[in-house]
């Protein structure tokens, strides 16, 4: 028997009042209440002046953004999507350039990629740092060789 909660590919998908939600509020047009997934060239795979980033959410009317580049990884697993360590006061650097923004409010953060034997450095990394979000990912899944993981 086939769980009734568990949606497939070619059917609609469950309405709100299925889960007992009796309204929904329909969002306002091109209403975002936050970005908190936006990286810097030091990850190697974004482009522009972190200002730019700013100035793009003062457009869109995006009132808080923040930076989360991906946390460095001193083995270096995935070197080519992340900065190296020695990069990290740069990162600090480049937020705060832009943190007095008053609109958008732009915090300070990190993405914290899992991968197996991160642990202890991370456990060491990012108490010691002043982040206002660590954003958690998993990128890769099985990958034998930490320094050129699987797409």
């Amino acid at each position: 028997m086939r769980d009734s909660s568990i949606n497939r590919a070619d059917e609609d998908p469950p309405s709100p009042e299925s889960y007992g939600v009796t309204s929904v509020r329909a969002p306002r047009k091109n209403m975002m209440q936050a970005d908190y997934h936006m990286h810097t060239i030091l990850c190697k795979h974004a482009e522009g002046d972190i200002s730019e980033y700013v100035e793009a959410a003062r457009k869109k009317e995006i009132p808080e953004i923040c930076f989360t580049d991906h946390v460095p990884a001193p083995n270096g697993y995935d070197a080519i999507n992340r900065m190296e360590l020695s990069q990290f006061p740069e990162y600090q650097k480049l937020v705060a350039k832009v943190r007095d923004s008053q609109n958008p409010t732009v915090l300070f953060g990190i993405e914290a990629d899992y991968y197996e034997g991160c642990e202890e450095f991370l456990s060491e990394f990012l108490p010691k740092q002043h982040f206002d979000l660590i954003l958690g990912s998993i990128h890769f899944i099985g990958s034998g060789d930490s320094t050129a993981p699987t797409r």
